[in-house]
């Protein structure tokens, strides 16, 4: 695209125009492709409502045969797009194209089309049966599992329901419902969108599987979908034909034989590192709880041809495969009470685009996340527009390194492979229970010298600065496609976010258009040459704070270290609290003796952080008068102030060569409490 001014920026995302090409709404490109005009309905998503109705009236008898003719026309243009454009795996469109035309084959047996339609229909529904999503979108989860589930119930069977691919997906939901009610909108997504198939398809499953909880999750969704249609029956929000059909299915598939149990929202993984990639940090109930919902999900390494065939046919090349963002490590949510502080960044805006596709929101930029490019800014410009450069979606990798639960803290990290940026980036998320704030720390290695640009984002609507470092944030409310049902947003909290002092970066804010409304990011950036192996720290502190409550700020700075990139250290200080953090980021630092179990030793893997001296690859400690707290991860040994507070015992170990010498294994977790002075 090259380089992008300001305003270029705006006109883009507001516009979603793609440079060379001209814009044209849904029934000029219709009429362009070659499809009939007069098709009634879309071949994707209506069909199945109007079939189903179909077969239903016919049974009982209400239709003519003179309707019957009339319907199957209207059938006949209308299902014909499914074969002119076929979408094939498992997501979303081919599971609803398999189901279309498998009921459109059944309604119309002596169509001369039927066998056809009901042969492709049954190979599509294949490609689904038994398989992970390709998906990592709020949206399209649900409608791509009401699909398989209303498939099977016409032309399966109940024990293709409960496969354990099936039972990952209804476990998936359950844990990605938050507190407030609502499904944080990762991917593409829309702020509550697509509650009605979320709440059909926990009924459906709470009655499969006699899980109390999945019926919880049901009413959860519907209790907070009924508030905001402002209509306690909540019949005002279904002025659509699917949702009326959503409501429907869900009322028929609800079973009250058994009871309700309630879900406990504490720190998690959801539901792990393989498919789900995403995780949880927080507790509490109503006011008082906090919630922060992260993503990691890359691609994936499965289902390679259907990720391939949507890979090349795809119209929008900013999504991964399939309708995922470039969100990997974002903080798609984050709740505190009934108030939000951080969400994703939308879907597509069709209105002023007048149903063109731009690949906007789902460029990496904007995401609450660490954006990282080659170069840097030129000279003026500013750094979304030079973010902007590069819309397209960065295909990386992604693992987790830990995810640990303590009594004081949760903490969880993660890590980005980027090929294309020769970058490694982490992200560490620390949530400390009592107090209800987040650290978050961000590290950039680079893995082959050159310049780099680095900058973690945080999006807010009213955006102000208190002091050097220390910003304000607060969401007034959350747009959708259509300015008529923005969600208004509780104002009894704000975010204040509190940044380290770093040199190397500077700490600014800068004005966008995200998720259909203006929003300002906060950002700490990094840019300038990195070595081979060099890296660079970021940590903010994310407090969510009652209106009106008070402005103490806490000071947040990184501890020395000697060993320079193997790791590094925080230090917080708060209202008597004083906690100090270490995260070893080179976890082969140590490693000598590559002809040994275990390769280092405590003194060849260990760092010094100053006063804290560990190997340990995450490391809290709270000082408290003459006593200290700490909670260890992978470590053998723990040093504060020079005093070994831990060190793991030496015992025989087995070598390579089958001898036998004295070495020290790591624990995977340690916690405990020591004096260190006398009083």
């Amino acid at each position: 695209m090259g380089e992008m001014s300001e305003e270029a920026l705006a006109y883009h995302t507001e516009h979603g125009a793609n440079e060379g090409i001209r814009n044209g709404n849904l029934d000029e490109m219709i009429l362009r492709s070659g499809r009939s005009p007069i098709a009634p309905m879309d071949g994707m998503f209506r069909p199945t409502y109007y079939l189903r109705a179909y077969l239903g009236l016919k049974e009982e008898g209400y239709l003519s045969q003179e309707q019957q003719d009339l319907c199957e026309k209207a059938v006949e243009r209308s299902i014909g797009a499914i074969t002119e454009y076929l979408d094939w795996g498992p997501q979303n469109r081919g599971m609803i194209k398999a189901l279309n035309l498998s009921l459109a084959a059944k309604a119309f047996p002596k169509n001369a089309k039927a066998s056809h339609w009901g042969k492709l229909g049954k190979l599509m529904a294949e490609e689904n049966i038994e398989q992970w999503s390709i998906e990592d979108a709020q949206i399209y989860l649900p409608v791509w599992l009401d699909a398989y589930i209303m498939y099977q119930d016409y032309f399966g069977s109940e024990e293709a329901l409960l496969t354990p691919q099936m039972r990952f997906y209804y476990d998936y939901i359950k844990k990605l419902t938050t507190p407030l009610g609502v499904i944080p909108d990762f991917g593409d997504a829309r702020w509550m969108n697509s509650t009605e198939a979320y709440i059909c398809c926990m009924e459906r499953a709470a009655t499969l599987t006699g899980d109390g909880q999945l019926r919880y999750t049901a009413r959860l969704l519907w209790e907070k979908y009924c508030e905001c249609t402002g209509d306690e029956a909540g019949y005002a929000a279904f002025d659509k034909l699917k949702n009326i059909t959503f409501l429907a299915d869900a009322m028929q598939y609800r079973d009250e034989a058994f009871a309700e149990k309630p879900l406990f929202f504490t720190s998690a993984q959801v539901p792990d590192d393989l498919i789900g990639k995403k995780y949880r940090l927080g507790g509490g109930e109503g006011e008082d709880v906090r919630f922060l919902f992260l993503n990691y999900r890359d691609e994936g390494n499965y289902a390679f041809l259907p990720r391939q065939y949507i890979r090349e046919t795809i119209v929008v090349s900013h999504e991964k495969t399939h309708h995922g963002h470039g969100d990997e490590n974002a903080v798609i949510q984050l709740q505190a009470g009934h108030s939000i502080l951080l969400h994703d960044a939308g879907y597509r805006e069709t209105k002023d685009a007048k149903g063109a596709l731009p690949g906007h929101y789902r460029a990496d930029f904007f995401h609450n996340k660490m954006v990282i490019r080659s170069g840097a800014p030129k000279q003026e410009q500013s750094l979304l527009p030079f973010f902007a450069q590069e819309p397209e979606y960065n295909r990386v990798c992604t693992e987790k390194i830990y995810f640990s639960q303590f009594d004081i803290f949760d903490v969880a990290r993660t890590r980005i492979h980027d090929e294309k940026h020769k970058a490694v980036q982490d992200r560490t998320v620390v949530y400390f229970k009592q107090h209800g704030f987040y650290l978050v720390c961000d590290t950039v290695t680079a893995m082959q010298d050159g310049i780099f640009t680095a900058a973690g984002l945080y999006y807010g609507q009213e955006v102000s600065q208190i002091q050097k470092g220390i910003f304000k944030s607060q969401i007034k409310y959350i747009a959708s496609d259509d300015d008529e049902k923005a969600y208004q947003n509780d104002p009894a909290y704000h975010l204040k976010l509190v940044f380290a002092p770093n040199a190397l970066c500077i700490t600014d804010t800068a004005a966008t258009r995200r998720n259909y409304q203006h929003e300002t990011a906060v950002f700490q950036c990094f840019s300038g040459h990195l070595k081979k192996g060099q890296t660079v720290t970021t940590a903010c502190l994310l407090m969510p704070q009652k209106e009106g409550g008070p402005e103490e700020c806490p000071r947040l700075e990184f501890l020395p270290i000697v060993q320079e990139d193997k790791g590094y250290g925080v230090r917080i200080a708060w209202q008597g609290h004083t906690w100090l953090l270490t995260d070893k980021l080179d976890l082969d630092w140590g490693n000598i003796y590559p002809e040994k179990r275990p390769v280092s030793t405590a003194a060849s893997a260990g760092i010094d952080y100053g006063n804290v001296y560990t190997d340990a690859v995450f490391s809290f400690a709270e000082l408290f008068g003459n006593r200290i707290q700490y909670r260890l991860l992978d470590a053998t040994q723990y040093s504060y102030a020079g005093k070994v507070l831990f060190q793991t015992p030496e015992t025989d170990m087995i070598q390579p060569d089958m001898s036998l010498k004295r070495r020290a294994s790591r624990w995977n977790k340690w916690y405990d409490e020591q004096i260190l002075t006398k009083e």
